[in-house]
């Protein structure tokens, strides 16, 4: 892929439009005549600048406009065709338009940012082969020089293990608690368990299974890992992912965010007295 020449039409291609096929096809076949070099990719992006003409809600367009894009590829030695997309309005976990669309694709990955800046990549269907395990990134800013003295930048995208806003535990609400709120607790360097459990108004075991799992993604350590008893700090690691997401270590005088007080709380601590 690091060699790969990547040519870029000057306009979209309208796929139920058969001039316009033709019109795309003979900038491809110009470049191939150049190159000696058939296309092994075609991206269309996205689905919806390509569609004019019909109703991508329809399953009559939509098969029209695959069928289309099929025969393009067998003209080009089956070349893999690149469908971008957005998802839907109501439900974000589905493609926009007719569930043909889905039906007919040989792959589908998911595409979804986080708050805290970390790219999910999620294999959400696989024809002829198991799905693949989910994959993260996170864009890194590069430097491509100055241009009329300002400087010009760009962005890749770069491997992430894991992302700080994953679900580790629920709250006596059922909300969810992610690493990242577990994370920030402990940058602070005098976090307990007790302290924890407190600021996130969870039993004391809830919070030590919830820094436990934590711990087993590298964002925390026992400061003495001999003791059963021992308190949690942050990592390196853990630091470097604060970083990533844009957070910033709390300062210790930090008093974490008030949540919701529950009344059955302070009616059990009464009776307990």
């Amino acid at each position: 892929m690091k060699q790969a020449k990547l040519y870029k039409s000057s306009k979209a291609m309208q796929v139920l439009s058969q001039e316009s096929i033709a019109e795309f096809t003979d900038f491809i076949d110009t470049v191939v005549e150049k190159t000696q070099e058939k296309p092994r990719l075609i991206v269309i992006d996205t689905l919806a600048t390509c569609f004019s003409g019909g109703d991508e809600n329809t399953a009559k367009d939509m098969g029209e406009f695959l069928n289309n894009l099929r025969g393009l590829s067998r003209k080009y030695n089956r070349c893999n065709i690149l469908i971008v997309h957005h998802s839907g309005h109501g439900d974000k976990g589905r493609a926009r338009g007719s569930s043909s669309l889905f039906a007919n694709l040989d792959a589908e990955f998911e595409i979804t940012r986080d708050e805290s800046g970390i790219i999910h990549v999620k294999n959400t269907k696989f024809k002829d082969e198991e799905t693949s395990a989910e994959k993260f990134y996170r864009l890194q800013k590069v430097e491509l020089g100055t241009q009329d003295g300002e400087e010009v930048t760009s962005a890749i995208i770069v491997p992430e293990i894991k992302s700080l806003v994953i679900e580790v535990g629920l709250d006596s609400e059922d909300n969810p608690i992610t690493a990242k709120e577990i994370v920030e607790f402990f940058g602070r360097g005098t976090g307990t368990i007790q302290g924890l459990a407190d600021s996130l108004l969870v039993s004391k075991k809830l919070a030590h299974t919830m820094a436990k799992k934590v711990t087993k993604l590298g964002w925390l350590e026992k400061i003495d890992p001999a003791n059963r008893k021992s308190g949690y700090r942050i990592t390196d690691e853990g630091r470097r992912m604060l970083s990533v997401c844009g957070a910033s270590l709390i300062p210790k005088e930090y008093t974490p965010p008030a949540r919701p007080s529950y009344p059955w709380r302070r009616e059990r601590a009464d009776v307990d007295n």
